[in-house]
């Protein structure tokens, strides 16, 4: 089978490359812009499986065109150039039907009804490149450089525009996406009726995107019942009287400020429907905050209990509504500094200054910076009397594959270890929880923490005590251990406030047990203190003996698998159903036959070509994840950093992929062979240095280390984009070209397998681990093109001719 024939008006074309940046700038603001839309209407852990599935759309293009190119006898594959301008039209029309009906209409707002409407766009981008690489392989390196380049740029733009709001975004998605379409027509032929159709349609985006933009007659994302949203619960209750006083979209998420007529001196704060914070109506005099919802606060009593000199500075992480600055103030501390991710709350606190006396807008003693907690924490050189986080998780997702993963930087060993290193030396690190699992957790992540300090648990647990009410307990971190007469003043007012007994702990206190009549002839014995903790105080329990027979996964967390909110023993469901079901979607593809290939056609490597597409799916994914969480700690700001570190990376691969079809046309197999071993020496380079290169550059400025990240990740980046291009060449070589979309969709769906394997080994084993394994996948290509025995199949030779002529 050789090359097919190319018309020379599309060879090389610039018009060509340009409309596939466009799609592939569409599908990735698409794919972000629904993980936002998404995170607003369901809850955070669906929206991994979600868009997982959605982005499979992506492969199945792919499996599409490989069976259309079956059913296609024109030697030109003249329909085949058909299905760009059309996919694209198609695309653009099904992200507009996706955002009407999820809007509109009730039924589409279910889980499994919103991904398959998902599903739709993706797939017919996947139809889009497919057929662009099945019609040129030859060109592949250009080809998927323009693919990586647009993927690039949609990542950086999508940030910006997202404070459009979430159907705006879909909107503007849909008119990229249809611009190709009407662009492809200048040098397509096609019918009179679809060019005509392809044209009104992006005219009619337009005109929708600009109309929609103005007058907001589309309305907004719906909060969907189903997820349990908090917001929606309080707008939905008759007995209340909530209303929306205002919202506003950013890359972070949506954010809500919610007033309520039956609780006049409280407006509640939501980030994508949940994470309530309440901001309080405050006159600015600090003593009229005696208040039992400042003065029953298990937070303030750590701080009410300490002198003036061990309150004078107070670091804040996550203030939110701004309840802690309050308490702060009305414990009497001199200077409170607040660190704050979300800039549109902070905002919003500023507007509403006449509401909350302006806690935000330079009160005195207060200072607010906009920044990530545990970035500010490791730049900054202060030292701290206390610093308290109080119930600081958002639980939206807030990462561009989907799954939650950045706030719980905040709760592992080695930021206990950063709290412990600025506070001075009799400081205090106070946290507030929502239950007494997550203070157990807390209690063993810390203990793991002070463990690396060569504290003892037994010794360790004379640093911490717990009190516990039945909501939102407090766990205290001392410094230096904890003196007799702290724990009595913490004793005495664990009985005044009347907090439960059986979940808090008081170290140096003896345990008693008290028993409590049921009925007749039975009773209960009850502790006074925690008696797991009281027990591993006085060595009598290891942490690791308790962890093991617990109901709920309490292991000690770190920055290599920071996953603190993860209670379930074993893998997440939706980890776990995605496993399995791309490993299932994976096998199929690797088992379809074209009908039109007959059994002696099909070359014995064939077989390795899908190997190594699959093995370039599965090794990107597992390399980029958790290098991208490594980096969101050195950059902080998540979302910036998110959108900086996927533009640079794929940019990177966009220069490499057209690199690759540059140098040495004729050594294909050679330059594969280098760039796999490239990636995987880098990524060893990494793992070895890459935390002392952050310690070195850590109190830089933000674009300063925006610089040396742009500078860490283009090299691995450039070799990256490398293989698969070269792959497809390889494909053409070999005279393989009817096989290119089905190896596009065996590298989609082995992206999606390596997302979900990705995360299921971050949490299982760690981050390290994944990018491990997937420095073994790119070393493993190394040698899959190294043995002498990989090449094309030889082709047999006709002998009668020769025979003839003798």
């Amino acid at each position: 089978m050789g090359p097919m024939t190319q018309p020379g008006n599309w060879q090389g074309g610039k018009l060509f490359y340009f409309n596939v940046t466009l799609v592939s700038l569409a599908i990735m603001m698409l794919e972000i812009g629904l993980i936002r839309m998404f995170s607003v209407m369901f809850e955070s852990h669906y929206v991994f499986l979600v868009l997982s599935l959605a982005v499979l759309g992506l492969g199945c293009g792919g499996i599409y065109v490989h069976k259309r190119v079956g059913i296609i006898s024109n030697p030109d594959l003249k329909p085949l150039y058909n299905l760009l301008p059309i996919s694209s039209g198609l695309m653009a029309l099904s992200i507009l039907i996706m955002t009407i009906f999820i809007t509109k209409v009730s039924i589409f707002q279910h889980l499994s009804l919103a991904a398959l409407l998902a599903f739709g766009p993706f797939f017919l981008g996947g139809i889009f490149l497919a057929a662009a690489f099945r019609l040129f392989p030859d060109q592949s390196s250009k080809i998927y450089a323009a693919d990586l380049i647009g993927a690039s740029m949609g990542a950086f733009l999508i940030v910006m525009v997202l404070k459009l709001g979430g159907i705006n975004v879909m909107l503007l998605v849909a008119v990229i996406a249809s611009l190709p379409a009407a662009l492809f027509i200048i040098k397509e032929s096609l019918t009179k009726f679809k060019k005509m159709a392809l044209l009104l349609l992006t005219g009619v985006l337009i005109a929708i995107f600009i109309l929609n933009y103005f007058s907001n007659f589309l309305g907004t994302i719906p909060l969907t019942k189903s997820a349990y949203k908090e917001m929606a619960r309080l707008l939905g209750d008759p007995t209340r009287k909530a209303r929306v006083v205002e919202s506003r979209w950013s890359a972070f998420g949506r954010t809500d400020l919610i007033s309520d007529e039956e609780d006049p001196d409280e407006m509640v704060f939501f980030i994508d429907g949940t994470a309530g914070s309440v901001m309080y109506r405050f006159d600015g005099n600090p003593s009229s905050l005696e208040i039992p919802e400042f003065v029953d606060f298990a937070g303030y009593f750590p701080i009410k209990l300490l002198s003036e000199k061990e309150k004078e500075k107070v670091l804040i992480i996550g203030p939110g509504g701004g309840r802690e600055v309050l308490i702060s103030l009305l414990g009497g501390v001199k200077e409170i500094t607040a660190v704050e991710v979300n800039k549109d709350l902070v905002d919003l606190m500023k507007k509403y200054s006449d509401f909350n006396g302006g806690i935000y807008n330079g009160f005195p003693g207060v200072k607010v910076v906009v920044e990530e907690g545990r970035n500010f924490i490791r730049a900054t050189k202060e030292k701290y009397n206390i610093i308290m986080l109080s119930i600081p998780i958002t639980k939206t997702s807030r990462s561009p594959e989907g799954f939650a993963l950045t706030e719980n930087f905040l709760f592992t060993s080695d930021s206990i270890n950063d709290y412990l290193d600025r506070l001075k030396t009799n400081g205090r690190l106070i946290v507030v929880a929502h239950d007494d699992i997550e203070i157990l957790r807390l209690v063993f992540t810390s203990l793991s923490a002070l463990n690396k300090r060569g504290i003892r648990p037994s010794a360790a647990m004379k640093h911490i005590y717990i009190l516990g009410p039945d909501r939102f307990p407090v766990f205290v971190l001392k410094k230096s251990p904890l003196t007799l007469q702290e724990v009595q003043n913490v004793h005495l007012g664990m009985h005044e406030f009347d907090y439960s007994t059986h979940s808090s702990f008081i170290p140096f206190t003896e345990q008693t047990t008290q028993t409590i009549p049921l009925g007749e002839g039975i009773y209960e014995e009850h502790p006074m203190l925690n008696q797991a903790l009281y027990l591993i105080s006085q060595d009598m329990v290891t942490p690791d003996e308790f962890i093991e027979v617990a109901d709920f996964d309490l292991r000690p967390v770190s920055d290599n698998d920071p996953f603190f909110y993860k209670f379930d023993i074993g893998l997440p469901p939706v980890i776990t159903f995605l496993l399995t079901f791309s490993i299932m979607a994976i096998i199929w593809v690797w088992l379809i036959r074209p009908e039109y290939v007959n059994k002696d056609e099909t070359p014995w490597n064939n077989t390795l070509f899908l190997l190594l597409f699959s093995l370039l799916g599965i090794g990107f994914m597992l390399i980029e994840i958790p290098l991208i969480q490594k980096f969101i700690l050195f950059l902080g700001q998540p979302v910036y950093a998110v959108a900086m570190l996927l533009f640079s990376l794929l940019t990177g691969a966009g220069v490499g992929s057209w690199v690759s079809g540059v140098l040495w046309k004729q050594r294909t197999i050679t330059k594969l062979r280098l760039a796999a071993l490239m990636v995987s020496l880098i990524i060893v380079i990494y793992t070895l240095f890459l935390n002392q290169v952050f310690s070195i550059f850590l109190g830089a400025s933000f674009w300063a280390r925006i610089l040396v990240s742009l500078l860490l990740l283009m090299p691995l980046g450039f070799f990256l984009g490398m293989p698969f291009p070269l792959g497809m060449k390889l494909l053409s070589e070999f005279g393989l070209e009817n096989y290119v979309p089905r190896m596009w969709a065996v590298n989609g769906i082995g992206s999606v397998l390596g997302t979900a394997l990705s995360i299921a080994l971050s949490i299982s084993f760690g981050f390290s681990y994944a990018m491990t394994l997937g420095t073994l996948l790119y070393f493993s290509m190394f040698i899959l093109f190294s043995v002498r025995w990989f090449g094309a199949r030889r082709p047999k030779v006709n002998l009668k001719p020769f025979v003839k002529f003798l």
